[in-house]
């Protein structure tokens, strides 16, 4: 679990070239004991991977203040990006259904991947998302 916020960075080959993309994450794990220092770190966001948990609703539910905060934070302007469900390796727990965040990603210009890291199912995909966003924006 996120305590604060972490860093991580990913390293993406750029498909018919040499160069590589470094995305650099900054994990705040939406909790509301840190709202005081994110505002700095969302900040200058050019992209964005908004992540919940599948099995749990409460995490679906706060995506869309996230999601606000983070275009408060760049002058209101959206942010194009991914919405990631997690945990899908666990139908029986399931809490959010596909179409959820589908939906949820299509109202806010968002793309949408569900992955389950713990299973190694689709774990690339919404990097690929990021990067064919890089590639095609005028950014």
């Amino acid at each position: 679990m996120t305590q604060g916020v972490d860093i991580l960075s990913k390293l993406m080959p750029i498909e018919n070239s040499e160069k590589e993309a470094e995305f650099y994450f900054f994990d705040t794990a939406g909790h509301p004991l840190y709202k005081s220092i994110v505002g700095e770190v969302y900040k200058d966001t050019h992209f964005v991977m908004l992540f919940y948990d599948t099995t749990n609703k409460t995490s679906f539910q706060s995506l869309q203040g996230i999601y606000d905060e983070i275009k408060k934070a760049n002058g209101g302007k959206d942010i194009p990006g991914v919405v990631v469900g997690t945990k899908i390796d666990l139908k029986a727990a399931r809490e959010v259904e596909f179409s959820d965040g589908s939906d949820f990603a299509k109202k806010n210009k968002l793309a949408f991947s569900e992955v389950a890291a713990a299973r190694n199912m689709d774990i690339e995909q919404p990097f690929k998302i990021l990067l064919e966003k890089l590639i095609s924006s005028k950014w």
